[in-house]
């Protein structure tokens, strides 16, 4: 049996020093730049995929497919995920959206696999 784990990846320019955040949830604001991201107060347009030290480096997104992302709670395999107040990923709160599934179980600070659904891109506010 074959296996093709397809992402798509695009490159805009960093908002901020992003360096500490690799694997977090970040969002494109409305100029364009790529900021860590909130799942309470935008939708996530992916996972920063490289560490950019300042505003203006290229910032690398995974915006759809598997990628590793940076965990915020306990999750297992399967669980819908949503990004906490600080961009980690953490299991979808009822109400709210979920933006990816857990490919594998882990707990706070580690990085596991996620796989994002594509098209969750965009910078409305949301609201539960």
């Amino acid at each position: 049996m074959a296996n093709e784990n397809a992402v798509v990846v695009v490159t805009k320019l960093a908002a901020a020093d992003l360096s500490s955040y690799q694997y977090y949830a970040c969002y494109l604001s409305t100029d364009e730049t790529v900021n860590v991201g909130s799942g309470y107060v935008y939708r996530p347009t992916g996972v920063l995929w490289n560490k950019p030290a300042a505003a203006g480096r290229g910032a690398q997104v995974c915006i759809a497919g598997e990628t590793p992302a940076m965990l915020g709670a306990t999750v297992t395999a399967r669980q819908l995920l949503m990004p906490d107040a600080t961009g980690r990923w953490i299991p979808r709160i009822a109400g709210w959206p979920g933006y990816a599934e857990a490919q594998e179980g882990g707990n706070v600070g580690e990085i596991r696999k996620i796989r994002l659904f594509g098209g969750c891109c965009g910078t409305t506010p949301l609201s539960p």
